[in-house]
């Protein structure tokens, strides 16, 4: 097991290795004020490639937003059972 450091810290939301991870390379925003200083963004590397990134809010210390990508590599993805649904009646509740 690697154990993941923090390497890629930016001022600068537009840095390609913090966007890969959001729908359209377009990370969301109105969550903090773009030239509030405290916030940077962080690209997480693991074995030397990104893995994750992070907004982060460094004098609250917590992270604003984060983003990642699964892939069938990355994860033992499972096949999921299917369930047959059975429909019932519903019960109208009155609660006075």
């Amino acid at each position: 097991m690697s154990t993941t450091k923090v390497q890629n810290v930016f001022v600068d939301p537009n840095v390609g290795c913090y966007k890969m991870f959001f729908a359209g390379e377009s990370p969301p925003n109105g969550f903090r004020n773009p030239n509030n200083k405290a916030i940077k963004y962080i690209c997480q590397p693991d074995d030397q490639q990104t893995f994750y990134s992070t907004m982060f809010h460094e004098k609250q210390g917590i992270a604003v937003v984060a983003a990642y990508s699964l892939r069938p590599g990355d994860v033992a993805f499972q096949k999921r059972k299917t369930f047959t649904w059975t429909p019932t009646l519903g019960k109208y509740l009155h609660l006075y």
